[in-house]
């Protein structure tokens, strides 16, 4: 008999949905740190809990790691609340944005090659920390490493937003055919 961690809940989910959930917000903290210096157009719940994990990580990486860390959280406060004046700016002028959208890849949508929203999402930005990151070692190893992980943070934080959308499309094409299939239930 299997243990009850691997069973599946009748819906098709997994029996403890919590890990991916803490996976998913330990991404999106890595990711948030650098996604407020090359995105706009944020939701105005996009930069709430994760933001505030990721200063407060930050000021704990600063007293262990020295002062580069002290100066990224700095920045990463500024351009946190820029961030957040720019969205106030967009909702009151009319602009209609998901609450929690993470923000338009400005800086990615600007090298050539790109095309599309997803592949500066899914591309550009983690080589952009890696390469970030190559050129802050010297400075700082600490700073350097810490942004390979913000880079692995937008790809899983990408994959997981991917996967759940494929998902709720196909719930919603179960949904209609459901739909059907009870609308012709009705006329018989």
């Amino acid at each position: 008999m299997s243990s009850p961690q691997n069973q599946s809940q009748p819906n098709g989910q997994a029996a403890n949905p919590d890990i991916l959930g803490l996976v998913y917000l330990a991404a999106n903290v890595l990711a948030t740190t650098v996604a407020v210096f090359i995105r706009r157009g944020f939701g105005k719940e996009a930069l709430a809990l994760n933001s505030l994990i990721a200063l407060i990580l930050l000021y704990v990486l600063s007293a262990s790691e020295g002062r580069a860390f002290l100066v990224f959280a700095g920045l990463f406060l500024v351009a946190q609340i820029w961030q957040r004046i720019e969205t106030f700016r967009l909702l009151r002028r009319g602009a209609v944005l998901h609450s929690r959208y993470p923000g338009f890849p400005y800086w990615a949508m600007k090298v050539p090659f790109v095309k599309s929203e997803r592949m500066a999402k899914e591309l550009v930005e983690p080589v952009f920390c890696f390469t970030l990151a190559l050129l802050l070692c010297p400075v700082s190893v600490g700073v350097g490493g810490y942004l390979v992980l913000c880079g692995v943070g937008f790809i899983v934080r990408h994959g997981i937003d991917e996967a759940l959308s494929m998902k709720r499309i196909e719930r919603m094409q179960d949904a209609t055919i459901e739909h059907q299939w009870y609308s012709d239930q009705m006329r018989r």
